[in-house]
């Protein structure tokens, strides 16, 4: 083949190239770009979950300080310099949003040939109700009327033993309700929260509050394929990928709580221990240090510690006073003995306790509440001097902490019971 019979062969091979290029932009970029904002979306809502627990409803309102400060964090997560009267300048975000415009349409609703604005110092190149190429910026709506299908949705956690891959799926549940689950009943009366975003272009909401949806994850290089692909297909092209992310936090036992800091206003731990039955089973809120009629299951000890479930007890120390502020909420010690040794099995919720000679009166109520700060439903501590946590003993420590905050007489904590990761 002569030089002028080879003419066009190497924009042939260019052409062909370009396409393969656009096929793998697709599925490593558009595809990887959905992904990322995904997880960007389920780290928002995994926080948001635990965060609205924390303080559901402090004044009976229903709705509670906790809303509020899950949408402060959420703020937070998104946002380039953690100041909301700043300017965002680096584009950080749950995802990209390319909004096109114009163009010709030429299968289904797609568009081909269209455009986008660039962002621009002035602004005054983006013409009135466009949108320059950015990021999505979420901002969860609190809900108040506590909407099914809102953005933050109080309830109670039903896990489902027997089909647990199907416990986190939505879905209409014949009523025109999309958002239904088998295992969540939205109520106001229970111990969970579920909190959702989505990128689902507009959704229609009665209660304007209620929820939020962004749009779409876009195609970037799905925009150049070639292909035969129906008008549906064409369609998806030009709609984006649509995005969600679910979690649901429960109030579980709390395993673990730490130290105080009253300088800081952190609330923790009292150097104060008590027996477990005599904590559920004692009426009022004196208890005497020492007394025979509890056999030194009321004890002080020196130095409290960030500590787990399944240590042994802390030694007692007769001489030993309160340390911190007893005018100012903490945690104590629930002791109970397990196969002859006395073990730490949850920890209980004092408003205020005071240690006076060998007299330890405090203020407590049940059911005890849900952690504010400072506790977890995990074992984060294990000293490998204290911790007795064994084989044989380890599911009598968890059945007792499962059974004192399961009938609210022990502290219990925010964990993650839904999510996708």
């Amino acid at each position: 083949m002569n030089k002028r019979n080879r003419r066009g062969n190497t924009l042939i091979y260019f052409v062909f190239f370009f396409l393969i290029v656009f096929g793998l932009g697709t599925l490593v970029i558009d595809i990887g770009l959905a992904q990322l904002t995904r997880r960007q979306l389920q780290t928002a809502v995994n926080t948001a979950a635990k965060e609205v627990l924390y303080d559901v409803d402090s004044n009976g309102d229903g709705m509670g300080d906790g809303r509020e400060n899950a949408r402060r964090f959420v703020r937070a997560v998104f946002d380039d310099d953690f100041g909301s009267t700043t300017i965002d300048t680096l584009n950080l975000g749950a995802g990209p949003d390319v909004p096109y415009y114009d163009g010709y349409q030429i299968s289904g609703d797609f568009h081909a040939s269209a455009k986008y604005y660039l962002p621009d110092d002035s602004y005054d190149l983006v013409p009135a109700g466009r949108s320059a190429v950015g990021v999505y910026k979420p901002d969860l709506a609190l809900n108040p009327n506590n909407d099914p299908t809102g953005d933050i949705v109080p309830g109670t956690f039903n896990e489902i033993e027997s089909a647990p891959s199907k416990d986190h799926e939505e879905g209409d549940d014949g009523t025109g309700n999309n958002y239904a689950r088998d295992d969540f009943t939205p109520n106001l009366s229970g111990n969970s929260v579920l909190v959702r975003m989505r990128r689902i272009g507009e959704e229609s909401f009665d209660d304007p509050d209620a929820g939020t949806s962004g749009p779409p994850v876009p195609f970037i290089f799905g925009r150049g394929l070639l292909s035969a692909g129906s008008s549906d297909f064409w369609s998806r092209i030009e709609r984006g990928t649509y995005v969600r992310a679910t979690a649901i936090a429960n109030a579980t036992p709390a395993r673990t709580v730490g130290v105080r800091d009253d300088a800081l206003g952190v609330t923790g731990l009292f150097n104060v221990q008590i027996d477990a039955t005599l904590w559920q089973t004692t009426p009022g809120n004196n208890l005497q240090r020492g007394d025979s009629n509890y056999s030194s299951q009321v004890q002080v000890f020196n130095e409290p510690t960030s500590t787990s479930i399944g240590r042994s007890q802390y030694a007692d120390d007769a001489n030993a006073s309160l340390i911190g502020d007893g005018n100012n909420g903490g945690y104590v010690v629930l002791t109970d003995d397990v196969l002859g040794e006395r073990l730490v099995v949850g920890f209980g919720f004092v408003s205020s306790i005071q240690v006076t000679g060998s007299q330890v009166s405090f203020q407590r109520a049940f059911p005890q509440p849900i952690a504010k700060q400072n506790a977890s439903a995990t074992l984060a501590f294990r000293d490998s001097a204290a911790d007795q946590l064994t084989s044989t003993n380890a599911s009598l420590v968890f059945q007792r902490n499962f059974d004192l905050a399961n009938q609210g007489f022990a502290l219990r904590a925010p964990a993650l019971v839904r999510s996708t990761e």
